[in-house]
């Protein structure tokens, strides 16, 4: 039964397996994130991760407005540290939002990372972090 469950998870790319789940949670999903955002060295660690966590949600219901309470939980931080991180974020021009209205939750945006974040000439390369 195991054999079958590992084959169930596997990833094949060219006939080839690239790689095998074997611990049956990470089939809940996992997040993928530039390397462009992942080795950038002035990011802080906690603004990497608040980046990743909405691109988490954003990838599993297409669109990202989770409560600063939620990230707070899901980041094990105080929501006044969610709100100085997505500042951070907003600085580099890498996410913005839009208040939906009193009691509602924010609706995140995910900015294209040659809208001020990227150095022109690194984007007109096409050169891939």
């Amino acid at each position: 039964m195991l054999e079958q469950e590992i084959q169930e998870a596997e990833w094949v790319l060219g006939g080839k397996k690239t790689l095998v789940f074997r611990d049956e949670n990470l089939r809940h999903g996992f997040s993928q994130v530039p390397n462009l955002i992942l080795r950038d060295a002035a990011l802080t660690d906690k603004a990497v991760r608040l980046y990743i966590l909405l691109l988490s949600y954003a990838w599993r219901e297409g669109q990202c407005f989770p409560g600063q309470d939620t990230l707070a939980q899901d980041m094990g931080c105080s929501p006044a540290s969610v709100i100085r991180t997505l500042e951070e974020l907003r600085e580099r021009k890498l996410v913005t939002w839009k208040r939906r209205g009193q009691g509602k939750t924010s609706l995140y945006y995910i900015e294209r990372l040659d809208g001020g974040y990227l150095p022109r000439p690194f984007v007109d390369k096409g050169s891939r972090g």
